[in-house]
């Protein structure tokens, strides 16, 4: 899920070098055990990934990806088209082997949803679920609204279906 990938094993000390193509550039990190680190920068064409990791690590530039809906308007049963502020509050997102959400709506900034259950082993790396999360409570008003799914940091992402909840 990196822009580009560069395949290193790290040293010892947990560095990861031959990056001199992402010089003074962020990078993130993905370790065979199925860790992401970063953000880091890169610095004399390496990464300092703070600990040792067993096997290949992938390095490379990361860009969310960022899906958002069409403008919402109240249509009317005439089919007239009402643009008024409304909001979007709610929202239901399905995925499948993801491991990594964020959902915003009203011009707010996307917040992560959390995936994991309470029994998950958080010594691990995030698992991948596949389920259905809900974010209620977006915040703020505007004319022609949108939702928008995306993700804050690295991972795995697939969505099958969103359902909205709106006041328009």
């Amino acid at each position: 899920f990196f822009k580009g990938t560069i395949r290193r094993v790290a040293d010892l000390g947990g560095v990861v070098d031959g990056l001199g193509i992402y010089e003074d550039m962020m990078v993130w990190a993905r370790t065979a055990e199925g860790h992401v680190l970063g953000p880091f920068t890169v610095s004399g064409g390496a990464v300092d990934l703070g600990d040792a990791y067993a096997g290949e690590t992938q390095v490379g530039p990361w860009v969310a990806p960022v899906w958002e809906s069409m403008p919402r308007y109240f249509i009317a049963r005439n089919d007239e088209v009402i643009q008024r502020p409304g909001r979007i509050h709610s929202a239901s997102v399905a995925v499948l082997e993801s491991t990594s959400l964020a959902v915003g709506a009203n011009g707010s900034r996307p917040e992560t949803v959390p995936l994991w259950n309470v029994g998950d082993d958080a010594s691990l790396p995030a698992q991948p679920k596949t389920k259905t999360v809900k974010r209620v409570g977006m915040p703020g008003h505007r004319t022609g609204t949108t939702l928008v799914v995306t993700q804050n940091f690295p991972g795995e992402l697939h969505v099958r279906d969103i359902t909205i909840g709106e006041s328009l």
